[in-house]
This record gives C-alpha cells, sequence and structure tokens, in this order.
C-alpha cells in the first residue's frame, strides 16, 4: 500500500533521508512568495508535541506545530525565547517540501502569564515585537493563522483585544501584513459549520473589505454528526459571503469504533476535497492514543491503518486535484 500513497500528494516528500523525531534543525533561509494560494490541495497534519513521527511524510504533503508554536511555549518569561522545537518543525518542512501553517499568534488560552502585569502601551509593543520576531524567523511560513477564536464566547486574545482597543483584530492583521508579506493569511474559528456560521461571517467580512486576510479557517472538530449536505451548505456560504479561499485548518472523527470513523470520513472528507474553494485540509493528529480527543486516531502504535485511513489513502489515489 505504502507505494501507492507516495505516487500522488506523498510523490515529492522524503526524496532524501527523513528527519526522525527528536532530531535538531536549524531554520531554513526563505526567498520567494509562500506558496499558501497557489498550490494543489492538501492534506495535512500537525506534530506530536512537538515531536515529528517517522512515517510523518508517507502521508501527509503539510505541517503544523503543535504547542511548540504558541507564543506561551516560544517566550515563557519576557525577552526569554526557547525555539527549538518550532525550529525543528520549520526546518522539517522547508527540506521536505511541506507546506507550513503557523496556528495562532493570537489566542486567549495560548497566552504567557507574564503579559498580564504590563500596561497597555507595553502590552502593545510586545505584541507587535511577537509578530516582527516570528517572521523574521520563520519567512517561509506559507500559512498564518494571526488569530482564532476570536468569536465572543470562544477564546478571543485577551491580550491583543486590552493592547489595541476596539479594532484589535484588524490592528493585528496589519502588522501581520507589514511583517510576514508572504505569508498567507487566515482568521479561524471553530463551530463555523454547525450554528454559529452567520457571527463568524460577520467577524470575517471587515478584515476582507480591508484586504487583511487571505482565507478563513474552519475548525472541524466535533463534527461527527453533520451530514454532507450540511458541510457542503456552510462552505458554500462562507465562499458565497466572503469569497476568499478556505481552510480546514483542524479536522478529527473522535470515534473508537472502526466502522462508525470509516462512514464519518466517507459522508464528510469528499465534502471538503471536493469543494473548489477549499484549498487544504489539516487533520489534527493521527498517531493512535497520542490525539487531541479519544478515538480520534488514524494509524495503530503498530504503524497499522485503521479502515478510515485506508480509505483515505486509496481515495486520495483515486480523486487527484
Amino acid at each position: 500500500m505504502y507505494s501507492r500513497l507516495i505516487s500522488l500528494l506523498w510523490a515529492s516528500l522524503f526524496a532524501g533521508s527523513l528527519l526522525l523525531s527528536g532530531c535538531r534543525a536549524e531554520p531554513t533561509p526563505y526567498s520567494g512568495q509562500a506558496a499558501g494560494l497557489n498550490h494543489k490541495f492538501y492534506v495535512g497534519n500537525i506534530t506530536d508535541h512537538a515531536f515529528i513521527n517517522s512515517d510523518f511524510g508517507l502521508y501527509w504533503n503539510q505541517i503544523a506545530p503543535d504547542s511548540e508554536g504558541r507564543w506561551s511555549t516560544t517566550e515563557p518569561m519576557r525577552d526569554n525565547h526557547y525555539w527549538t522545537p518550532l525550529d525543528r518543525t520549520y526546518s522539517f518542512a522547508k527540506q521536505n517540501g511541506l507546506l507550513f501553517l503557523q496556528y495562532a499568534l493570537f489566542n486567549g488560552n495560548t497566552h504567557s502569564s507574564w503579559l498580564a502585569s504590563l500596561a497597555n502601551p507595553d502590552l502593545a509593543l510586545e505584541a507587535e515585537e511577537w509578530i516582527q520576531t516570528y517572521c523574521a524567523r520563520y519567512p517561509g511560513t506559507d500559512l498564518l493563522e494571526v488569530v482564532s477564536e476570536a468569536l465572543p464566547g470562544h477564546q478571543p486574545s485577551v491580550e491583543a483585544s486590552r493592547a489595541f482597543g476596539k479594532n484589535w483584530i484588524q490592528q493585528v492583521y496589519q502588522l501581520a501584513r507589514r511583517h510576514c508579506p508572504n505569508s498567507v493569511l487566515i482568521f479561524s474559528d471553530y463551530n463555523v459549520l454547525q450554528g454559529e456560521t452567520a457571527e463568524f461571517i460577520a467577524l470575517a467580512k471587515p478584515l476582507v473589505a480591508a484586504g487583511l486576510i487571505d482565507g478563513i479557517g474552519v475548525e472541524a472538530h466535533n463534527v461527527e454528526a453533520l451530514s454532507a449536505v450540511e458541510i457542503q451548505n456552510a462552505l458554500d456560504r462562507l465562499w458565497n459571503e466572503l469569497q476568499v479561499p478556505i481552510y480546514i485548518t483542524a479536522y478529527d472523527v473522535a470515534l473508537v469504533d472502526d466502522n462508525k470513523q470509516l462512514e464519518v470520513f466517507q459522508r464528510q472528507f469528499p465534502v471538503f476535497y471536493q469543494h473548489p474553494h477549499v484549498k487544504g485540509i489539516t487533520l489534527y493528529g493521527y498517531e493512535y492514543g497520542k490525539t487531541w480527543v479519544t478515538g480520534s486516531g488514524l494509524v495503530m502504535p503498530d504503524g497499522s491503518l485503521r479502515p478510515a485511513m485506508s480509505w483515505l489513502m486509496d481515495y486520495i489515489e483515486k480523486n487527484p486535484r
């Protein structure tokens, strides 16, 4: 089966040796435009708490850092940075031809405690310094999720809103556009497919109108019950009202029953994959027992594939984009 997997989306990966889990690597210099708007459809995944499994390139052609990409992880104390895990993931992407997606520069659940003591002007300086430092170190970031989960009742960034006031989202994206000019800037949230579509569109529209974002991100957790029609209608509405590319930035099917997980993948994945305005999908973990939610893993510890994973590989092979 593996020989077939590498033939399509995976054909460009791992022509040389693999970077094994835990290997150290320095950031790779980057020049040129981000590939995020011009690539073919990608199917990617995330790291396993800063480690990259040796079989990653057998399945995925895009990678996103997990917790190693958070502001709180990279700067746990003021001006005291810890870049090694994120360096490793970024270098892995660049050395192996994978698209690189950076999750949420600003999210209410990913801040450092030391920020709380700062006065608002100092907080604004630190927020811009975070953007500028990140963009200078990782200029080849293809897809940059600048703000996530900003809907009321979700997890908007308290620090950014305190630093920049009412229009904090727009100001953050202006800074990201200035410092990361080669990246595709994405605005993401959850529950976008199942109940808060209108609210998300209302929040995103000013960003689109101002030319501050290049795409929207859909965090597709807890969507197992959605029908193909419901997903199709939500995606169509997002495109019709916003007219920017759609990225499924996190998708998982958390079912321990193999047959039920397979059924959900067969029902939902083709809708994402075949939609003309969805540019790619990032699954949120794949090694069974090590994913964010129980039952969402696709590859067992012994390397065997769950039925949904076998189906996914065959589906992509038979339906190249």
